[in-house]
């Protein structure tokens, strides 16, 4: 691919994660003109919201920091022009590090509390060898290791696909998800990226899917005969059900498998997701923290 300025997904990234910033902002400005440019007369509630709007903010420079590496920092105090990746890195530590003291050490569903401040604290560590120059390793175990034994009651869920069902809110494995409504907050389009461009055909949908995610099939078939991820909507499918549920629809999956993640019958049909989206899991914990140990013991 040839990426430019002007390529849509490269501003729709940048839209993102600035449009987000801003709102932060507004936020923080709500809270001064309510409660006053006085903070010394501030009460411990509006402190903790305080902490976490500045903990969403970093997480959207952590999301522009990711995918531009220079980028700018936008907190209405930093003069808005290009900083290097290691000054956003340095700029997302600090704030994150400021705001833990500040936020609810508990499990409050969709919000930024402390534990999802760790979590974005070794998401950053992780990488912070690319990011800032320096690798953190330890710092980055230690984060995670601040999520599994601080009690929080996080644990992987036995059945996979139950985090990406309807009914995934308040799963145990999701330290952080999008939340969505089918009636009250909708927006989640995971179900048309899922779908194969037949399904609007069989649906009747007035949008057209997206035909993906998908792999190669030599990669589907690298996994041994035995395991139920090769089994048709486990991990992939290749067929769906007509609209009426009575006939298989075959697809072509000569070349390439279709992931069922996401996959939504409901959603398909009614153009209404309320699947929760979950941007930070226990596995991704799990896993970042086996990476960050098998790093450190490579050097």
């Amino acid at each position: 691919h040839t990426w430019v300025y002007n390529t849509r997904d490269i501003n729709n990234g940048w839209s993102f994660a600035y449009g987000g910033t801003a709102k932060c902002n507004n936020v923080l400005n709500n809270i001064k003109e309510i409660k006053g440019a006085d903070e010394s007369l501030y009460d411990e509630a509006t402190w903790a919201g305080i902490a976490e709007t500045k903990t969403l903010r970093a997480f959207y420079h952590f999301l522009a920091l990711d995918l531009y590496g220079n980028a700018t920092i936008d907190d209405q105090v930093h003069e808005v022009k290009q900083y290097t990746s290691k000054e956003i890195y340095e700029f997302i530590e600090a704030e994150l590090l400021a705001c833990i003291p500040q936020l609810t050490n508990d499990v409050r569903y969709g919000s930024m509390t402390r534990p999802v401040a760790y979590a974005l604290l070794a998401k950053l560590y992780l990488n912070a060898e690319r990011y800032a120059g320096e690798a953190q390793w330890e710092k980055c175990a230690t984060y995670c290791d601040s999520i599994i034994n601080g009690g929080y009651g996080y644990m992987l869920d036995n059945n996979y696909m139950n985090v990406f069902k309807t009914t995934n809110t308040n799963n145990p494995e999701i330290i952080f998800p999008i939340v969505f409504d089918a009636k009250y907050a909708k927006g989640n389009m995971f179900h048309l990226i899922t779908l194969h461009y037949v399904h609007q055909d069989v649906y009747g949908l007035l949008t057209p899917p997206w035909n993906g995610p998908c792999t190669l099939e030599s990669f589907y078939n690298k996994y041994a005969e035995n395991d139920k991820r090769r089994n048709n909507q486990e991990f992939f499918y290749w067929n769906i059900k007509s609209k009426d549920g009575s006939t298989d629809v075959e697809l072509d999956v000569s070349e390439q498998m279709y992931v069922f993640k996401f996959w939504n019958d409901n959603a398909a049909q009614t153009g209404k997701n309320g699947m929760d989206y979950a941007l930070i899991r226990y596995a991704d914990v799990l896993l970042t923290l086996a990476e960050a140990k098998a790093m450190a013991e490579a050097e």
